[in-house]
């Protein structure tokens, strides 16, 4: 038969202790593959892959790094430019704003 004092401490055990394990064993994490590879196979689905953002970001980084030392650009680049006129025109701000009032007329309507 279970005993409830045990079942219930059960659990806050396991939080004091892997708490500890985070706080205290980086370093140890990192000269031991194997408890590493434990490690990271007990952590959520997110987190792991929150874990393959972050390695993958950092290995791009340090090869845009690696490439800009080694072989720099000799001129800077040009962007094309375009001939299309982008200026707004003014009636769109006349009808973006009747939208808008609309739209709040109709939340104080119906709300």
């Amino acid at each position: 038969m279970p005993n409830a004092i045990n079942d219930i401490a059960e659990p806050h055990a396991s939080f004091v202790q892997s708490s500890l394990q985070g706080s205290l064993g980086q370093t140890h994490l990192a000269s031991n593959p194997v408890e590493c590879r434990h490690a990271i196979a007990q952590l959520p689905d997110d987190d792991i892959a929150d874990l393959i953002h972050e390695i993958v970001f950092v290995i791009l980084a340090i090869v845009m790094i690696v490439i800009t030392l080694v072989r720099p650009r000799t001129k800077p680049i040009e962007y094309p430019t375009s001939r299309i006129d982008t200026r707004v025109h003014p009636q769109s701000y006349i009808f973006g704003s009747l939208i808008i009032a609309a739209t709040v007329a109709l939340y104080i309507i119906f709300w």
